[in-house]
Parts: structure tokens; C-alpha cells; sequence
């Protein structure tokens, strides 16, 4: 099992590097953190206000680079070639979420110090982004397991790319749409960035966040069963 995921993580390194595409967008929120700092520099509390705008495309943008590899996969036939030699699903899920993982967590780290944002409560502040990362990862991976070309999985995405990248901004600009949010999975983040340090994981939308989590996990459960009975 060790020897497939190593030899699996390698695979994924490789078809990472060699698109460049994909090379592309997992420096996207760099590139957006530049941009906006850039239009922002004179606004007083600017790095703030660009920290909570980059943060939802971490997930948004680098998780999208999986239905985009998944489906490539399959219309190339290699899914099937790897689990046709015994690699088993849950192997190749974490094989293709690890490094897109990796790279979000970097960021949540990196982000504060290059924007020079106080974080109050790392572990909170790490907590709920990771879990909503998590949560986002695994619904892009199932969305991409329905499909069978690259353009289906491409707009099936779409609307979870939508909902990390617009909900949040709009919460800003409604109270009913933020209360819509607090159910939703960035919920627990529209509300870590309201108040920051005294965000609580007692808080209702932390709960609904791991509800979401499991939820997901239950979707993901599903699609691979339906897979395996289609196979």
C-alpha cells in the first residue's frame, strides 16, 4: 500500500509539473495577492481587506485543478489502467488531494506573513480554513469521478467554485446572504472573518461545517460504490 501511494504521489507530482496549466493556477492567489495590493496600496487596512480575498480562491482555484486532472485521467483511460493493477479508490482520492492540499496549506500559512496580517488565533484561523479545504477537495473529487471528459467535469465545478468564490463576498453585501452562508460550507470562514480572533469552534457554523465534511464524505462514498458497480 505504501509502495503504490509513493509511486501514485510521484505520478501526480509529474502530470502537476507538466501542465501548465495547472502550474499556472496554483500560483493564481499569489498572482491575485500582487494585483490587489497593487489597486489597494493607499486603502487604510488594505493588506487585511486583500488576506480575506485570497483566502476563498485558495480552495476555489487550486481544488478546481482536480476534476480537471481526474477527467483527464479518464478520457485517457490511465484511471481505469490503475485500478485495473489493484490501486484502490480511496488510494488514488488521496493521491490526487495530497498535493493541492500541500500547496493550500502553504499558502494559509505564508499568506499572513507576505500580507503582513496579525493571525490572533492560529489554531482556529488553520482549523477552519483546512477543514473547509477538505470539505471543497473532496466534492471537486466526486464531481470529477461523475464525469467522463474534461468539459463536463470543467462545468460540473463550476457551481462549488461559485459558492467558495462568490458567497463569501456577497455575504458581505446582504445580512440574508450571509445567513445563507452560515448553512453552507464556508460558513464557519464567513464568520472566522468577521471576527477573527474571537471565533469560537463552539460556534453553530463550525458544527454545520463538519456536517458538510461528513456529508461530503457520504457523496464521495457513493460515487465510488456507483463506479465500482459500473466497472
Amino acid at each position: 500500500m505504501f509502495k503504490r501511494l509513493q509511486a501514485l504521489l510521484w505520478s501526480r507530482k509529474e502530470i502537476l509539473l507538466a501542465n501548465k496549466q495547472t502550474s499556472i493556477m496554483m500560483v493564481f492567489p499569489l498572482m491575485f495577492a500582487g494585483i490587489y495590493s497593487f489597486i489597494f496600496r493607499d486603502m487604510q487596512g488594505a493588506n487585511k481587506m486583500v488576506f480575506t480575498m485570497i483566502l476563498p480562491m485558495l480552495t476555489a482555484m487550486i481544488g478546481y485543478l482536480l476534476p480537471i486532472l481526474i477527467a483527464e485521467e479518464v478520457e485517457k483511460n490511465n484511471q481505469r489502467s490503475l485500478l485495473m493493477a489493484g490501486v484502490k479508490y480511496e488510494e488514488y482520492i488521496f493521491s490526487n488531494i495530497i498535493i493541492p492540499f500541500i500547496v493550500v496549506l502553504i499558502y494559509l500559512i505564508a499568506l499572513p506573513f507576505l500580507l503582513r496580517v496579525s493571525i490572533e488565533n492560529w489554531g482556529t484561523y488553520l482549523l477552519v480554513n483546512i477543514v473547509t479545504t477538505i470539505v471543497v477537495f473532496i466534492l471537486y473529487t466526486a464531481v470529477a469521478l461523475l464525469c467522463d471528459t474534461q468539459a463536463k467535469a470543467s462545468m460540473a465545478a463550476m457551481p462549488i467554485m461559485m459558492v467558495n468564490l462568490m458567497l463569501p463576498i456577497a455575504g458581505w453585501t446582504s445580512e440574508t446572504i450571509s445567513k445563507i452562508t452560515d448553512y453552507t460550507y464556508m460558513g464557519a470562514f464567513g464568520q472566522w472573518r468577521e471576527v477573527r480572533g474571537d471565533y469560537a469552534l463552539t460556534d453553530k457554523t463550525f458544527f454545520i461545517l463538519l456536517i458538510w465534511l461528513v456529508i461530503s464524505v457520504l457523496i464521495a462514498g457513493v460515487v465510488i460504490r456507483r463506479n465500482k458497480v459500473i466497472e
